[in-house]
């Protein structure tokens, strides 16, 4: 019976050093695949086609934020900010006076069932052409990101969270996987790095709009799974934690040690210098944007730990 708990305990610890290598090599390698991309492209978007990108976002109210959303160069590209100026009146009206936002018509729109719409704003300036802000009685998540999809002018949406931005290199990537020629008629792209999704435009509107099981909507045929990150998360792992990571590590290994025999406690500890290796060098390969806090979330995250 001892032998047998000792072979669990093995497996285990080879399971968990196995999974940690191969989402490393996986996300690593799918990274410097797409620098390659974008180096040999050198900026030029003349190749990628006519993709075209509307970022979704929900009562979001930073400056600062949006702003870094204006930050790229690409021309088909456009950030839809959708803001109840009843809850939040002075952001709102902050960012009307920051980007010069003047009100326009709301056109009729009736793909997405949506009456909640009070008024439509875009910028006078031409560095801020591609904010639109959307003045809309809060209701749910989904009922924002669908008033956005419907005034989207372009055919991939990609709805934003309000924690988080996208990575600067985020969208020459999302372009540079649309351009491919194996990936037409894709309509759902999911990266299994960071969970940023991104939806062909007709295939929310053919769903009936977004929902919490919108993904299960789509066909799987017509899903991509990338490997590399689209969004810039930082988290940061208070001291503690790690203390408390290294006392329970140490007392596994010495159980271990106590309850079997030295081979277990050498592949424990095997196990511990190889997911530090892992997320450390996972972590130079991606970006300087990527702490190896943001890596090991990254590898361990539970929700994406099996994806392909």
């Amino acid at each position: 019976m001892l032998h047998f708990a000792q072979y669990i305990v093995a497996t285990f610890l080879f399971i968990i050093s196995a999974g940690a290598i191969l989402r490393a090599l996986r996300i690593t390698r799918a990274t410097r695949r797409q620098r390659q991309l974008l180096t040999d492209l050198a900026g030029s978007y003349c190749s990628l086609g006519v993709a075209g990108c509307s970022i979704l976002c929900s009562q979001i109210k930073e400056l600062d934020h949006i702003i870094s959303l204006l930050s790229t160069e690409y021309d088909r590209y456009e950030v839809i900010v959708v803001l109840d100026s009843n809850l939040y009146p002075e952001s709102f009206n902050q960012i009307l006076h920051h980007f010069k936002m003047i009100l326009v018509n709301t056109p009729d729109v009736t793909e997405l069932a949506n009456t909640h719409i009070r008024s439509l704003y875009r910028s006078r300036l031409r560095c801020f052409r591609k904010l639109i802000v959307i003045d809309q009685g809060y209701i749910s998540l989904y009922d924002d990101l669908n008033a956005a999809t419907t005034l989207a002018s372009y055919d991939y949406v990609i709805p934003l969270a309000t924690t988080y931005t996208l990575r600067s290199t985020a969208i020459d990537n999302i372009i540079t996987t649309l351009s491919e020629r194996d990936n037409s008629g894709i309509d759902l792209i999911e990266s299994s790095v960071d969970g940023c999704v991104i939806f062909h435009r007709d295939a929310i509107v053919e769903a009936g709009g977004f929902s919490y099981h919108i993904k299960h909507k789509i066909a799987r045929n017509k899903r991509l799974s990338i490997n590399f990150p689209l969004l810039c998360i930082n988290h940061t792992t208070p001291p503690t934690i790690y203390i408390c990571a290294t006392i329970s590590a140490t007392l596994f290994i010495g159980i271990c040690y106590i309850v079997f025999d030295y081979k277990i406690a050498i592949i424990s500890i095997l196990t511990a210098i190889i997911i530090v290796v892992a997320a450390q060098y996972t972590a130079r390969s991606i970006d300087q944007e990527s702490s190896r806090d943001t890596t090991l979330w990254y590898i361990f995250n539970p929700r994406w730990f099996f994806c392909r």
